[in-house]
């Protein structure tokens, strides 16, 4: 039977992306704000040191006066400057800091999350993408060969046929599509005759009942039934409800596929 496509999580691609223009932004904001701060202290040291000369009257006394004003005045706007830098310096950084700790932090939730969101999953079958049963391709012992195979020119691709009671619609058998294409059996043979049939031989009582199909339910977990039809040789595990009534239908080779891809992500 046709499976549904399974539906791939959103990619945070563009919250990345979005987040690295923005440290480039304020890189680029940084480095601008550094140059302006060291201008403005090479402004200022140049404006300490001769305004002294340009408001003062030079006298020859006032030479050494004014050369040691200069280096106090200096020495206080250096110091002054320093801290100011220092002060924004570590603004900065913690600032930068910070913001790579929540980046990081933000990365390792969701690989966690992801990895918790994978495992929940890959653990019961009520977590897949099941295909649902088809109220159109359900039989019962009395229907016949050429209503089955009729229905199977109609569905492309389904190659097994679910039996169910009459009354009560509950599961009673799962047969293989090949054998109803036998040219021995009459279009008016009914599902109990080829199932019959098939009890003769052993290399075709494989192809329904026990050795062909399981039971499971949606609380299963998925490697449980992969094992189960494993162990038996079975080819399809059908879902019933509390009612025994098929629901959904999963393949050993779709089960084997999800595993797989669940273990290696």
């Amino acid at each position: 039977m046709n499976d549904n496509d399974t539906k791939n999580p959103p990619s945070s691609k563009a919250c990345d992306s979005a987040a690295a223009e923005a440290s480039k932004l304020t890189s680029k904001w940084s480095y601008h704000l550094v140059v302006i701060m060291l201008l403005i202290l090479a402004g200022l040291a140049m404006l300490t040191i001769l305004l002294p000369y340009l408001v003062v009257p030079s006298h020859p006394g006032d030479a050494k006066e004014l050369a040691d004003y200069s280096k106090w005045a200096l020495s206080v706007l250096l110091g002054a400057f320093g801290a100011w830098i220092g002060a924004g310096a570590a603004y900065f950084f913690g600032k930068e800091n910070l913001k790579e700790s929540s980046r990081s932090t933000e990365s390792a939730l969701r690989i966690q999350q992801d990895s918790l969101r994978r495992s929940r999953l890959a653990e019961q079958v009520k977590d897949m993408d099941l295909t649902a049963m088809n109220s159109n391709f359900i039989f019962d012992a009395k229907s016949t060969k050429k209503a089955v195979v009729d229905g199977m020119k109609d569905l492309l691709g389904y190659w097994f046929v679910p039996i169910v009671d009459d009354t009560k619609g509950t599961l009673k058998d799962v047969i293989h599509a090949r054998a109803f294409w036998g040219a021995d059996l009459k279009d008016d043979a009914t599902v109990g005759t080829i199932t019959a049939k098939l009890d003769e031989k052993d290399e075709t009582r494989k192809l329904h009942g026990a050795g062909f199909y399981v039971e499971v339910s949606l609380d299963d977990k998925i490697s449980d039934v992969y094992d189960l039809l494993t162990k038996k040789g079975a080819e399809v595990a059908i879902v019933v409800d509390g009612s025994k009534k098929p629901t959904h239908c999963v393949t050993k080779m779709d089960l084997r596929a999800f595993l797989k891809m669940t273990d290696s992500k």
